[in-house]
């Protein structure tokens, strides 16, 4: 059952790379407010620049331009905040990513994980959105 994930996955996510050199998310160079719920915190950012946000606990990290921002909220109200932005996509019940900043897909017996561009983590693809994803980079 293992080996047959884990070839489904490979193979599938070597087809998604070559839909990733020719894909780009409508991405206008606008700059958008993510509000967190503490009292006058908020974060400016380019949509250029946002890679991905984390959910840890009752708050959120931002990951943008090799920096870091925690925002108390949850990922649902980023996700909302987010919405105009087709660029942004709830990958995994604890990210938010950058379509744009992907640099690469990897698949292993668990599912996709997403590779971005200057960074070294990986973000998983829930196993539920697989398809979905692979819609979303379909060459």
């Amino acid at each position: 059952y293992l080996k047959n994930l884990l070839k489904k996955y490979t193979t599938g996510a070597q087809s998604l790379n070559q839909g990733i050199q020719t894909h780009k998310m409508e991405d206008h160079l606008t700059t958008i407010i993510l509000k967190g719920e503490n009292q006058n915190e908020e974060l400016k950012i380019k949509t250029t620049e946002l890679k991905y946000i984390e959910s840890a606990n009752n708050y959120v990290e931002v990951n943008f331009n090799n920096e870091k921002k925690l925002l108390r909220s949850t990922l649902k109200k980023m996700e909302t905040q987010l919405a105009g932005h087709s660029q942004f996509y709830r990958c995994h019940k604890k990210f938010i990513v950058n379509l744009n900043q992907v640099e690469n897909i990897s698949g292993n017996a668990q599912g996709y994980k997403l590779h971005l561009k200057e960074s070294e983590g990986l973000i998983p693809v829930s196993r539920s959105l697989n398809k979905e994803i692979s819609s979303k980079f379909a060459s």
